[in-house]
Order: C-alpha cells, then structure tokens, then sequence
C-alpha cells in the first residue's frame, strides 16, 4: 500500500501530518517529540465514538468478593460497587460518616494530594452535589462491623503489648 492511500485509509488530516512530521524527525534527526511532549503520544480521534464503560454485573462481582478474604478489602470493594464511590470519597470515610442504626453512609470529603510530594489531606468531595448519604446494604453493614471489632481487637491488642513492653522496660 502506498502512503498516500494508506493516509487516506487510516489517518485523517493534521493527526496524519503529525505522524508523518513526527516519523522524518525522528528517523531523520533522531528526535522525537514524545520525549518533549509525553502527551502526545496520547492523541485521540476527535470522530472515534467514546468506548462503553465496563463494569461488573452483580452475579460477576459476587463471584469476585467470594473470592476476597480480607475484610478490609471485601467492605471497600463493596462500598465502590454499591455506593458508586470515587478512590477518593472511599479514602476520605471515617468511622463518623457510617451510621450503623440507619444503615447508612454520609460522602462529605475526600482524601486529596496535591503532588507526589505533599501530604495527604481532607479536602470537599469533588462537587456540592457529590455530598450525599447513601443506603448500606445488609451484608456490607455487618462487614463494616466486623471490620470495626477486628480494627479495635488489634488496637486493644497493640495498647496491652505497648504498655507490657514498657512495664518490662522499666524493671
């Protein structure tokens, strides 16, 4: 196939030109601008349809958590799929936010982080609308209390062996 043809079979307009530029520096001169410039090597087709969003049916996720063991993982895989929580909204819930008598959860904040090399900090969820208090189901309610007695058995546990160390110490 020649170029020509091959530009008007898969490439349209300046996204060819660009390719084409971008192929004689780099062959030509030994520069690229994917160096320069790591997006572009990103580029998408402004024409392309958006691609569906992939996600797990309710029978493929419960095949999924019966496969998680750890608590702590099974209640924060839940709350993502049930409540349709952002990485964020998930990081920044606390103990406060989960009301165990009314089955719910309140979404007030996010934990955010301004680069890689701040600190993790609360911040406001993402938008006002994103404040919200959601439903919790049966089986992820009493995950989230088993996950709070195993967090307060080990505390307790670390307390008693913390205070036993420095019994010890002082002898």
């Amino acid at each position: 196939m020649s170029l020509p043809s091959f530009a008007n079979h898969n490439l349209k307009g300046s996204a060819f030109l660009l390719g084409i530029n971008s192929i004689s520096l780099k062959y030509t001169y030994g520069f690229s601008f994917v160096h320069v410039y790591r997006k572009m090597h990103n580029f998408n087709n402004p024409n392309e349809l958006p691609k569906e969003m992939l996600y797990f049916t309710y029978d493929e996720f419960q095949k999924f958590l019966s496969v998680e063991k750890d608590i702590k993982f099974r209640c924060a895989w839940q709350l993502v799929y049930y409540c349709g929580l952002r990485i964020g909204e998930l990081k920044g819930i606390t103990w406060k936010n989960i009301d165990f008598e009314n089955r719910t959860v309140s979404i007030n904040k996010q934990i955010t982080q301004q680069s890689c090399r701040s600190k993790w900090t609360f911040s406001p969820t993402k938008t006002a609308k994103s404040n919200r208090v959601l439903p919790l189901t049966k089986v992820l309610l009493n995950d989230l209390e088993m996950l709070k007695k195993v967090i307060l058995n080990c505390y307790l546990v670390l307390m008693i062996h913390t205070l036993l160390l420095e019994i010890l110490h002082h002898k």
